[in-house]
């Protein structure tokens, strides 16, 4: 975390992908990274696209597909299926056919 006496936040440190994920999931350029040691370090953090593109998109898909999505739809099935209308893998695969905004980069 240390650059020439100077503190930074390492490109591969857990908070930097937590500040770059949240840059953009909320459309912002840059955050004010605070750390107290003792006394108070801030890091002005740029928003970095690319990062985001290479690191964090696909495994925001992989989480919306894999865990967000199948709740979602289960008590959109559990609903549907009280009146004997839909099965769940019917209705995942009618929501994905819809076209889900989210990412398609892995």
């Amino acid at each position: 975390m240390e650059n020439q006496g100077n503190f930074m936040l390492r490109r591969r440190n857990a908070y930097y992908f937590q500040v770059q994920g949240q840059l953009e999931i909320c459309n912002n350029n840059f955050c004010n990274f605070l750390v107290w040691s003792p006394g108070i370090i801030i890091q002005r953090i740029e928003r970095d696209r690319e990062f985001w593109r290479k690191n964090l998109m696909g495994l925001l898909e992989v989480f919306i597909l894999n865990f967000l999505l199948p709740e979602i739809c289960r008590g959109c099935y559990e609903r549907i299926y009280a009146f004997g209308r839909i099965s769940a893998t019917s209705a995942i695969d009618a929501y994905l056919r819809s076209g889900p905004a989210v990412p398609s980069a892995l």
